[in-house]
């Protein structure tokens, strides 16, 4: 399944209209982005409440809740020590399309 951000889609019309820079649009886009870091729990969550009409144990609760935890630190851990050091290097080469595909390539 694919999905596209709504600040992907708000950002070039923001940009478009030159409303970026101003307040309002920084406020909006700040929404936009908060709405996108909201789906991450709110798919972590997802199997407890579509659990297919069973009820949930407290071993799958605290399972999935370990995994998320396992899951969050990795991703701090990726973003901070690995990520760095790659954007640091692809930021040296000084080329706009190379830090454009390593970003979306991340």
């Amino acid at each position: 399944a694919g999905s596209l951000s709504s600040s992907a889609l708000a950002l070039p019309v923001l940009e478009a209209r030159g409303w970026k820079d101003l307040p309002e649009g920084a406020a909006a886009l700040s929404i936009l982005l908060l709405q996108d870091l909201a789906v991450a729990p709110i798919l972590v969550a997802l199997p407890l409440v579509a659990g297919g009409g069973s009820a949930v144990a407290d071993g799958d609760i605290a399972l999935l809740a370990f995994k998320a935890t396992v899951g969050c630190c990795a991703v701090l851990f990726l973003g901070s020590r690995v990520l760095r050091v790659a954007f640091d290097a692809v930021a040296a080469a000084r080329s706009t399309e190379t830090f454009v595909a390593a970003t979306l390539l991340v």
